[in-house]
């Protein structure tokens, strides 16, 4: 038996402990809220708070207008709250 024949064999024969279970820890439970929110605020600061049309934050993230204006009543963005933390 060559050494490689024999070294594939013991890698083929070793019996490995059961993997541990996956600990989720407390920096694990991300939801997409908070990005979700920072991209929508980004992309309308972008666009000098424009919405809808050619230019506007809903073209830059791929969304039809209507949309954009639910999910910035979801995230209670506007531009008036936008002055504060997220505001830059």
């Amino acid at each position: 038996m060559s050494c490689q024949n024999l070294m594939e064999r013991a890698v083929i024969l070793t019996k490995l402990p059961p993997l541990s279970a996956h600990v989720v820890t407390e920096q694990e439970l991300v939801t997409l809220r908070e990005p979700e929110r920072s991209h929508i605020l980004k992309a309308l600061r972008e666009s000098n708070w424009i919405v809808g049309g050619a230019f506007g934050a809903a073209e830059r993230l791929g969304l039809k207008r209507t949309t954009l204006i639910d999910k910035m009543r979801r995230h209670g963005i506007s531009r008036e709250t936008a002055v504060g933390p997220f505001a830059v």
